[in-house]
């Protein structure tokens, strides 16, 4: 008779700790959360559409594929107790990931992803090294990568091609006809912004050619056929002794010889002699 008591109790232990797991599962249904987002790591911005893969170690290794949404956040439900490896791509990123997330109760677990930008940005101004004027037109070349300067003298490169690797450095050749080429290099690391400036040599007439950079004024003639858009000069680069102010700002109208493939048919004098509006 005196083992009841013991059987009793026993029966009265396993039934209880039974109860306790079912009252667990029954909170947990569906499985904990885990919740990440994926971010830029040069600018913090949240990246879309992104591919994350996670495996999850407790469940043999079984993969799940999911996609970030338009806040970056990836989601997913996994076993009570497991330890997930996160991977994450995405085009014009360099993939990165954490393994070993441990996740245990019924809570959401917090796993955010930082991607590196697998393109730098290189850029900055081209002028002439006896006056330090900028140089418009010239070109900026390293490989299929390229721009052409504007009227103040700068470039802009984009999306370097195969800087993946951080530190890689690339060969930049700045060049416009009469001028000597300026070779420099840089590091290019992804998600930065590299500025390189160039200072070229004059070696030839052709380089002391007025700046070619012109700009609409919104100054219009007739020539008796057609309308002619007439060239000014950029903000901030007026030199021409024959201006025209259109409200907010002052332009020089470009004036060049009449003999000119683009001269329009309106004359001016000057000291110099009679010149011809340019057309843009």
């Amino acid at each position: 008779m005196k083992k009841f008591p013991i059987i009793l109790f026993f029966a009265l232990f396993f039934i209880s700790q039974y109860s306790h797991f079912a009252i667990a599962d029954e909170i947990c249904i569906g499985g904990p959360i885990l919740l990440g987002y994926v971010t830029d790591s040069a600018t913090g911005l949240r990246i879309a559409g992104a591919s994350v893969q996670v495996t999850d170690a407790y469940d043999s290794g079984r993969l799940y594929y999911l996609t970030t949404l338009e806040d970056g956040a990836f989601v997913k439900n996994y076993n009570p107790i497991t330890t997930v490896n996160i991977w994450v791509t995405k085009t014009g990123y360099i993939s990165g990931g954490v393994n070993g997330v441990f996740a245990g109760g019924c809570g959401t677990t917090r796993a955010d992803i930082q991607l590196t930008p697998r393109y730098c940005k290189v850029q900055g101004y081209i002028s002439d090294s006896s006056n330090g004027a900028p140089i418009a037109g010239g070109l900026v070349i390293s490989g299929i990568n390229f721009d052409y300067s504007d009227c103040s003298g700068f470039y802009e490169i984009r999306n370097i091609a195969g800087s993946a690797v951080p530190g890689t450095s690339y060969t930049f050749t700045a060049s416009k006809l009469g001028y000597t080429p300026n070779t420099k290099s840089v590091n290019c690391i992804g998600g930065t912004t590299q500025n390189l400036d160039f200072s070229s040599n004059c070696v030839s007439e052709s380089c002391v050619v007025p700046n070619l950079c012109y700009v609409d004024c919104g100054l219009r003639i007739y020539d008796g056929t057609a309308i002619n858009t007439i060239a000014c000069e950029p903000l901030g680069t007026v030199t021409s002794p024959l201006r025209i102010f259109n409200g907010l700002n002052t332009y020089g109208i470009v004036l060049v010889d009449t003999s000119d493939a683009y001269a329009s048919k309106a004359r001016i004098y000057t000291p110099s002699g009679i010149k011809a509006l340019r057309r843009l």
